[in-house]
């Protein structure tokens, strides 16, 4: 069986799992949900059922964005029909300050309470006709944090495209991160990442730093906006055998806003000079875009930037992409 006929069969397994798993968490949320109003602090209205109700949130059925999680901090007011028997009906309108207020008193956090995030994210595609192309994206995120103590953080993601079976990219990269808190904004960190860039003739690049960074804006389910600067070390190994050693510094710059409860944006950019050379620089921007669509289970629309001002000879300096996955949290 030749490797293309391969991913087609796989890709339109996947396709059909994905598609019917997504019907069947559906089908199975609604069956026990509350038609319900949400009136949100912008004064828009959302229509459906609540699945489930919770201490800082509700989780709506939506006939077209599917369910998505609504906070409190969001919520205006909660309308119920009248013939609805299992809800005394009782409306509670809040000012903007008062939301806040009570986003702030419901925020039960403490020093040194665990919290854990846990993803995997993967997609593909595939177009036939007068060409037959294979896109595979695949990734793990595991955070673990002692609030306002110390992080860890380990991420891997891999990136793979065929043109008639044969490999046309490829970027497989991973990191492992610890943060320790200064104090609830400002906090330093140890870092140490790799990378393999098949475009960019690059075997693998290994880079240790240290920095601090500080959280200018950090309010939950609303925004955030973080900024860092640390120092490392980069060794890269080429396939034509070039090495290079390179101390380095790297300014970065973060930002997650909740657009609509359900959709988040988050932006990660990235500014790499070598120290003893700042004309030579790299840039990568990653922005995404998550569309719940359960309470677990998300859409991710991604787009990456890569720019380096002094690439080897023959090699591009700008390489951009754009993909389409699925995040699952466990």
């Amino acid at each position: 069986m030749r490797l293309v006929d391969f991913q087609k069969r796989v890709s339109k397994s996947l396709l059909i799992l994905v598609f019917s798993s997504v019907a069947v968490l559906s089908l199975h949320s609604r069956a026990f949900s509350r038609d319900a109003v949400v009136i949100l602090t912008n004064e828009d209205a959302l229509s459906g059922d609540i699945v489930r109700q919770e201490q800082d949130g509700v989780l709506l059925y939506h006939s077209t964005l599917g369910e998505i999680f609504i906070s409190n901090v969001t919520i205006l007011e909660v309308l119920f029909p009248e013939t609805d028997t299992e809800t005394d009906g009782k409306i509670q309108r809040l000012s903007y300050q008062d939301r806040i207020d009570r986003a702030l008193k419901e925020d039960t956090r403490e020093r040194g309470s665990v919290a854990w995030e846990r993803s995997l994210n993967a997609g593909m595609g595939l177009t036939m006709g007068n060409t037959e192309l294979f896109n595979a994206i695949a990734g793990i995120n595991i955070n673990r944090n002692r609030l306002w103590i110390d992080e860890w953080n380990l991420k891997a993601r891999g990136e793979y495209r065929s043109d008639k079976g044969e490999k046309v990219f490829q970027r497989i990269e991973g990191s492992l991160r610890y943060g320790y808190s200064f104090t609830k904004k400002f906090y330093g960190f140890l870092s140490v990442s790799a990378l393999n860039d098949y475009s960019t003739l690059l075997d693998i690049s290994l880079t240790p730093n240290a920095g601090v960074g500080y959280w200018v804006v950090d309010i939950k389910d609303f925004i955030g906006l973080m900024g860092e600067v640390s120092g490392g070390y980069n060794l890269s190994y080429y396939e034509s055998g070039e090495e290079t050693q390179t101390p380095i510094m790297v300014a970065r710059l973060y930002y997650m806003w909740v657009i609509f409860p359900g959709f988040v944006f988050k932006e990660d950019f990235r500014y790499t000079p070598s120290i003893p050379d700042f004309s030579d620089f790299r840039i990568r921007n990653r922005a995404s875009l998550v569309s719940g669509i359960t309470e677990k289970l998300g859409l991710v629309l991604s787009y990456d930037l890569s720019y380096h001002s002094k690439p080897l000879e023959g090699v591009e300096n700008l390489d951009h992409s754009f993909n389409v996955s699925l995040k699952w949290d466990f």
